[in-house]
């Protein structure tokens, strides 16, 4: 890029940054500055026992997948870098 089009860019930039009005910015800021009521259902504690142990059990077999997955990658790389050695040598 030709350093008259950075100087043209830039130019640009900032007469769009001198046009922008900052009272309008805060006072867009200010009203959106409340904060979120989040609403949850009631649920017994009966559900909610079921409800963590479904997370946990997910969570576990994410991890579980990951694992195996890094596993996997490993061996490939290790075997792809051998193969690749041995070509090398011979």
């Amino acid at each position: 890029m030709p350093i008259a089009w950075a100087n043209a860019i830039s130019n640009l930039n900032r007469s769009q940054l001198k046009k922008r009005n900052i009272r309008k910015l805060k006072d867009v800021l200010q009203d959106n500055s409340e904060k979120t009521v989040k609403i949850f259902k009631k649920v017994s504690q009966s559900d909610m026992k079921r409800i963590k142990a479904k997370i946990q059990q997910q969570a576990n077999d994410r991890k579980k997948r990951e694992k195996m997955l890094d596993i996997v990658l490993c061996t490939i790389v290790v075997f792809v870098t051998i193969y690749l050695s041995w070509q090398i040598l011979n």
